[in-house]
């Protein structure tokens, strides 16, 4: 009964969730280049600090970036804020980065924008939504004063749309991830379980060439015209790697298993129609699952060119594949903490992997039994994450206020 007045009063104070997530909407944490980290960390300290939460900044010091092949700036500042309750410890986890907002939005990407029941913005759904739904549970518990069975530590890292180096791998490595670990962007409010998800490298294959007017191309060498035979093998290739399969079903299509992906999503080349290009560049996105190696992955490109001549390329490793593990008490919690909020059947549950690729794997890497509970504001009414005009519904984002609560305080 105590929570159901709890959840009420959560209902009643939507726009102050809106608000929140609206300030961290402001803040432009696009990368690359990945700037603002320090400002959105210092707005996160000011809201938790009067709750009684002990804020902490750790920065990645550039030494530790420079494998990563994106052009970066400014300070990759995370924050750790340890809540005041005395009891265990249990991290929550958001990252504070977003991808870069693509032209054709109908509302500004990085002012907050309420149209009707739901929030525009980019970064509604990845994942600033989730911070904002986290404060304010923070709020509520500090407000009605709630002592949860776990103390909340709130990590808010940098960097994990781009991987290589993201900040939650310092977390770990340095010890700051305490308890079991809800994980604010590996779920939703539906009764999917996120099992697993693919690893992540890019493939760049600059082919080189030599520049002349098109009036004399026998003293040119087209860059061009020498990446055709290099695609079709590149297409012969993606044909082999896609036949493989895993025996994880996809979370959102049952029948199908979750699989490696080979994409061609960059091919670029020429700079006017009167000269002979003297580089083309492609770059493969390859995903790859528990099966397989970042060690197999280079070996067989390095395969596929050896027979091409004038090429320069590398192969860039962003994430590692993840296994999550749902049987321990922290994941029955969460599916009863969906159910009373939503009036779901456990028997509704279903599990499944993911195409996408998640910085929980260097979690992993780091603490290999570490329990991490998949949490989030995603919903069939929530979606669009990484595209024009993406959105969340306010009542995700009460909904997920309420499942952080129920972890927290519930029995």
């Amino acid at each position: 009964m105590e929570l159901d007045r709890i959840f009420k009063y959560v209902d009643s104070k939507k726009e102050e969730i809106v608000n929140i997530l609206c300030n961290l909407l402001a803040f432009d944490t696009s990368v690359p280049p990945g700037k603002n980290y320090p400002e959105i960390c210092s707005y996160i300290a000011d809201e938790l600090s009067p709750l009684g939460f002990m804020p902490q900044e750790v920065e990645v010091s550039k030494e530790k970036l420079v494998d990563i092949p994106f052009k970066l700036e400014g300070r990759r500042i995370n924050l750790v804020a340890k809540g005041p309750y005395k009891a265990r410890p249990m991290s929550v986890y958001a990252h504070t980065d977003v991808v870069p907002a693509q032209s054709g939005w109908s509302h500004p990407p990085f002012k907050g924008t309420i149209a009707k029941d739901r929030v525009i913005g980019r970064g509604t759904i990845d994942m600033k939504g989730s911070i904002a739904s986290f404060i304010f549970a923070c709020k509520i518990m500090k407000k009605h004063g709630l002592e949860p069975f776990f103390n909340p530590i709130g990590l808010f890292c940098t960097d994990e749309e781009i991987g290589v180096y993201p900040g939650v791998y310092e977390l770990a490595k340095r010890g700051l991830i305490e308890g079991p670990l809800l994980w604010l962007e590996g779920g939703g409010q539906w009764p999917y379980l996120l099992t697993a998800s693919l690893g992540s490298a890019e493939i760049h294959i600059q082919i080189n060439g030599k520049s002349s007017h098109v009036a004399m191309p026998f003293i040119g060498n087209n860059a061009v015209e020498k990446a055709i035979p290099i695609l079709n093998a590149l297409l012969e290739q993606k044909a082999k790697v896609e036949k493989k399969s895993s025996n994880i079903p996809m979370i959102f299509f049952p029948d199908q298993k979750l699989k490696p992906i080979f994409s061609i999503t960059v091919i670029s080349g020429g700079t006017k129609a009167n000269i002979i290009p003297d580089k083309c560049n492609i770059i493969v996105d390859r995903r790859f699952i528990s099966e397989e190696t970042i060690k197999d992955i280079k070996e067989d490109i390095e395969k596929l060119l050896e027979g091409f001549n004038g090429l320069d390329f590398d192969c860039f490793h962003f994430y590692d594949p993840v296994k999550i593990d749902w049987n321990s008490p922290f994941h029955k919690k969460k599916i009863k903490a969906l159910c009373a909020i939503h009036g779901l059947h456990q028997n509704l549950f279903v599990s499944g992997g993911m195409g996408g690729s998640t910085d929980m794997s260097f979690v992993k890497k780091v603490i290999p039994d570490i329990p991490i509970i998949g949490m989030g504001v995603m919903s069939p009414r929530s979606l669009g994450a990484h595209m024009i005009d993406e959105s969340v519904h306010i009542d995700d984002l009460t909904g997920l206020c309420k499942e952080i609560l129920y972890m927290f305080v519930a029995q």
